[in-house]
Formats: structure tokens, sequence, C-alpha cells
């Protein structure tokens, strides 16, 4: 009994939480990623590289039946992050044409971002270590089909990682 108490109690602060976040400034209703630079929080079209930049979907955005999605840079496996969330770091460690892209299951949203090398003498931002990719989609997101929207993909992410308690 506890455990659903426990359960109710987070579900609702989670939603709490969502209804009064703010969305960020410049947000496009297209889905598209957005990129901003985690030092100034500003939304950037271009990045550098060993520089930090947060990346997430554009309001409108829907990661299907995913609990979690997935981030590329180029193909490459950048990190996962919970539905309810969906954002992660990116630091770009080369420069040049990069395509982002962020997949549920079975949706996907992409951006183009050029990419500069960085200064002479400048010392890159350490990547964070954040979950890798491959769970966004599959069968181990069926629980997220049990609840509406993030509040599912939450429920889902929680009770897959162990972190609902035992």
């Amino acid at each position: 009994m506890r455990r659903i108490a426990w359960a109710a109690t987070t579900l609702a602060s989670v939603a709490t939480l969502a209804a009064l976040s703010t969305p960020i400034a410049g947000a496009r209703i297209d889905g598209a990623p957005i990129l901003t630079d985690t030092a100034t929080g500003a939304e950037v079209g271009s990045a550098v590289v060993g520089r930090s930049y947060q990346i997430f979907p554009g309001l409108g955005y829907n990661p299907g039946l995913s609990a979690v999605a997935d981030f590329f840079d180029n193909g490459q496996c950048i990190a996962s992050a919970p539905a309810a969330t969906l954002t992660v770091i990116w630091v770009p460690t080369t420069a040049g044409t990069h395509t982002l892209t962020v997949q549920g299951a079975p949706n996907s949203v992409s951006m183009t971002v050029e990419v500069a090398p960085a200064s002479a003498g400048s010392t890159p931002v350490k990547p964070p270590n954040q979950p890798g990719c491959g769970i966004g989609g599959g069968s181990s997101n069926v629980l997220a089909s049990a609840g509406s929207g993030a509040l599912g993909g939450v429920l889902s992410y929680l009770l897959r990682s162990g972190s609902a308690g035992s």
C-alpha cells in the first residue's frame, strides 16, 4: 500500500512540475530540436567544438510509445532521456556539419548544426555521464502505453530502472 501511495505522490509531483514549467523562449511548435548553450541558456543555431549544449525537441514533438527518447549526432548515440524530460547535454568533438536527431518509437525529428573548431588554447568541456541509447524503443516500453503521455513514460522509466523503490 505504501508503494502505491508513494507512486501516486511521485506522479502528482511530476504532473505539477510539468504543468508549471515554462516553455523556453523561442520554442517551436513543429517539434524540431532546439539547441541551447548551457553556459548562457540562449538558443543557438551553430556550435563550437568542446562547448556544452542542451538538446531537446521543440513543442509538439511526440516520442510515440517510447518511455525514453534517444539522441544522435550524425547517427552516433549521444544519450537517452526519459520522455518526461527529453533533454540531453551534447559536447561536439569534431568541426563540420552535424545532424542531431531525437528518436522515439516511431517518431523522430532532426536538425542540422554547423560546428566550428575550438579556439586555440581553449579547454574543452568534459561530456557528462548520460544513459546510452537503445532503450528508446522495443518491448521494454510496453508500460509507457499504460499511462498517458509523459506520466506513463516516467512511470515506465522508474519501474525499469528500479528507482520506484523495492
